[in-house]
């Protein structure tokens, strides 16, 4: 039975782009999360988890391990797809998709549809600008997670609403958006805390997603070191979930699990290595031979583009040889001897009628630009006009 094919890999097998440092994201801030827990009550802690955003706080809770490896070697692997909010992994023969179905199948959040799902039109109360006062950030301004964490510090004599809104701030900054600590926020999405059950039941499933899923398409892999905006955690989850033999001895799950996928995994010692992958069954663009696999031959030269697709340059560079060659022949005949390309004295040329006449008229432009300085007479000053006002100038006219 022949294998089947898929859609072209964004990268060359074998030579996709190393990680070189760790991925950078903003999700699960530890500083935030144990500033919150420090200033909320046990029972306040609660009903954030009991929340219908509360998956985020108890998989803070699980202090799940993050492998910023295998999160680039999935990104890595990527199929050419050209739908904006869907991504196709090469996992042996059968590649697996990221959309928002399986986001939603991983976390169990509410991921319904919306119009201006980035623009809920909340009004802008006095009790809102309260609010943001005390949290010290403008009210045309979301919070940042640094900005939420020094908050922290004198929220402990808020009332227990308040808190809970600033723990709600919290899961939105630090999970849903999940952008640099110094970053604000959207300022329209972050209004809904000042009502509790709009809040709770606005699709932040949809939201979380869309924020994941254009952070990934625009990330540039090749880099040295890239940043990754929303839940990132989410796509080892998923690796995890589609690679039964994969998580189960490397995902360290935990025994009766709940329903979500998300919460069945604990913190553990990663061992893996991106060479136990096993990308089979994928068609690419420029198949890499064996014998010139990267480190074993140092001939072979590797070239990115600014999108990212590594082409190998092995036949451009025997064609410039065989050009350079014959660049050569031409240069010897031409008078060039010697190894080193050295050139041979050549005997000077005769100057030509044209030139001679050239090179005469040249000469008696110059020489008649040249005066003799005696015959020059020494410039006269004049003398300066006398200075009369209007007075004296029309004095006739009145003696007259």
């Amino acid at each position: 039975m022949e294998k089947p094919t898929f859609p072209r890999r964004l990268y060359t097998r074998g030579a996709e782009p190393e990680a070189q440092k760790s991925i950078s994201y903003g999700s699960n801030d530890k500083k935030l999360f144990a500033a919150v827990k420090k200033l909320l009550s046990d029972a306040e802690w609660e009903t954030l988890c009991d929340s219908r955003v509360g998956v985020f706080c108890k998989f803070h809770d699980l202090k799940f391990e993050w492998s910023s490896k295998l999160v680039h070697t999935m990104l890595s692997y990527q199929l050419e797809c050209k739908k904006k909010y869907e991504i196709w992994s090469a996992v042996a023969d059968s590649p697996i998709r990221f959309s928002l179905h399986e986001f939603e199948h991983l976390t169990g959040l509410n991921c319904d549809y919306v119009e201006d799902l980035g623009d809920p039109k909340c009004k802008v109360t006095l009790e809102m600008r309260a609010f943001w006062e005390k949290l010290g950030v403008g009210v045309e301004l979301g919070p940042s997670q640094v900005e939420l964490i020094r908050a922290c510090e004198w929220a402990t004599d808020w009332p227990s609403e308040d808190k809970l809104r600033l723990g709600y701030l919290a899961i939105y900054t630090g999970f849903i958006a999940a952008r640099k600590n110094t970053s604000h926020t959207p300022v329209n999405l972050a209004r809904l805390v000042m009502d509790e059950e709009e809040f709770e039941n606005y699709p932040w499933g949809r939201v979380a997603f869309k924020n994941l899923i254009e952070a990934v398409k625009e990330a540039e892999l090749w880099k040295s070191g890239y940043v990754l905006d929303g839940f990132v955690e989410v796509l080892q989850v998923w690796a995890y979930r589609f690679m039964p033999e994969f998580r189960a001895s490397c995902g360290a799950p935990i025994r009766n699990a709940p329903d979500i996928p998300l919460l069945a995994y604990k913190e553990s010692r990663w061992k893996w290595k991106p060479a136990d992958w096993n990308p089979q069954g994928v068609l690419v663009k420029n198949p890499k031979p064996p014998e010139f696999a990267k480190g074993k031959d140092p001939q072979t030269l590797e070239m990115k583009c600014r999108r990212g697709c590594v082409l190998r340059a092995f036949p451009l560079l025997k064609m410039a040889s065989v050009a350079f060659e014959e660049k050569l022949k031409l240069m010897f005949e031409d008078g060039f001897s010697g190894p080193h390309l050295t050139p041979t004295p050549r005997k000077p040329k005769a100057p030509t009628e044209k030139n001679v006449r050239r090179q005469q008229r040249r000469t008696l432009r110059r020489t008649s630009r040249l005066v003799d300085s005696s015959m020059l007479e020494p410039r006269r000053r004049l003398p300066l006009p006398r200075r009369t006002n209007l007075r004296n100038r029309f004095r006739h006219l009145n003696e007259g």
